[in-house]
């Protein structure tokens, strides 16, 4: 058997483990099991995720926790448009407000 040496100039001793990424489905499947403890609405949502007939996400966004995200172009037009399908009246009356005061 051969063995070699460890080069200090290959450890990295200095830096600290990262941390999971917080948008990982092992994250979203944590936070499901841990609401599902005291909600029984979160524990029937997170049986359905782990069976596989609804994804991590969906199960958090009709649980509230998580907010819906949208991806849209940042030109005038595409902005108009998604206003238009995504916001309430009012909601886009507000919108203009924030708008025209600079």
């Amino acid at each position: 058997m051969r063995f070699e040496k460890i080069k200090v100039s290959n450890a990295r001793l200095d830096q600290k483990p990262k941390k999971p990424a917080t948008g990982t489905l092992q994250r979203s499947l944590r936070r499901l099991r841990s609401m599902a403890e005291t909600d029984s609405n979160a524990a029937k949502l997170r049986e359905k995720v782990l069976r596989g007939e609804m994804s991590a996400n969906r199960a958090l966004l009709e649980l509230g926790t998580r907010k819906k995200r949208y991806a849209v172009e940042a030109t005038p037009e595409a902005l108009a448009v998604f206003a238009k399908k995504h916001l309430k009246p009012a909601q886009v009356k507000k919108l203009i407000e924030e708008l025209n005061n600079k």
